[in-house]
């Protein structure tokens, strides 16, 4: 864990060089991400899963992104797919800017964003450093207010979805995307709180949309049948109790995965 404010930039590997990405030589961009995402859109390939954590690193993430389409020699003049970057938890004003600065992030469908619950809500701890919850060890609670701002990054237009990634409850991470309560029942950052409508879409059409899938996140004809059905309406069920429903039926392709004993 950076004793920096605002984290260390992986970016450049600054936590190596102790410089940002301005300062490096050239040599040294080369052993960057930043040059791994140049190469990449060269060849005509997007890049997905790369991990931002701090603000920063979101904006750089745009940053490349804009340059990597101004490459003379693509051999790929369109992508297939939006790049897309993980976890995205701080966001700051200068991140917002350098978007709306730059229309054709969202004009040619070139980035997405994931957000992660996990770290910006109910945090992780770090058990071999004797920390319950980094984000708040990190940045004290001012600046966990202003972590994962779902509600401002959908004002502002930018794509992003929850992220889900291992073992976690998807019903727990609705319940978290409304109440913004962490797993101590403290509320953080009231006001970025999204629908329990914005929530489900944010774990099942927008995930598909951020890895360009679009026979996936929601049931149509065609679709695959990736299906959960839980013992009471997700919809309707109090949103404090939502994470009490437990899965009863489960499709994964057209193929029943799990059927619970009786139904």
């Amino acid at each position: 864990m950076s004793q920096k404010a605002r984290g260390d930039n992986r970016w450049s590997a600054e936590w190596i060089t102790g410089l940002g990405q301005d300062e490096l030589t050239e040599e040294q961009i080369r052993q960057t991400d930043y040059y791994n995402v140049m190469l990449a859109r060269q060849h005509g390939w997007n890049v997905t899963g790369i991990h931002n954590m701090g603000s920063e690193g979101i904006r750089l993430a745009m940053q490349n992104v804009v340059e990597a389409e101004q490459q003379d020699n693509l051999y790929v003049k369109e992508l297939w797919r939006p790049h897309g970057f993980d976890h995205n938890i701080e966001w700051v004003d200068e991140i917002f800017k350098y978007y709306e600065a730059h229309p054709e992030l969202k004009e040619k469908n070139l980035v997405r964003f994931a957000v992660s619950l996990t770290n910006g809500v109910d945090q992780r701890s770090s058990e071999p450093l004797g920390i319950e919850r980094l984000t708040e060890a990190q940045w004290g609670m001012e600046g966990l207010e202003r972590m994962a701002p779902l509600q401002t990054i959908k004002q502002k237009g930018v794509p992003f979805h929850i992220e889900g990634s291992g073992p976690s409850n998807p019903l727990r991470k609705i319940q978290q995307a409304v109440t913004r309560k962490d797993k101590d029942g403290r509320v953080i950052a009231a006001n970025q709180a999204i629908t329990r409508e914005e929530a489900f879409l944010a774990l099942t059409r927008w995930p598909a949309r951020f890895i360009g899938e679009k026979e996936m996140g929601s049931i149509q004809p065609g679709y695959y049948a990736d299906l959960v059905v839980f013992d009471g309406n997700i919809m309707e069920a109090s949103i404090e109790e939502l994470t009490n429903l437990k899965p009863v039926f489960t499709m994964v392709g057209g193929r029943v995965a799990y059927e619970q004993e009786g139904l």
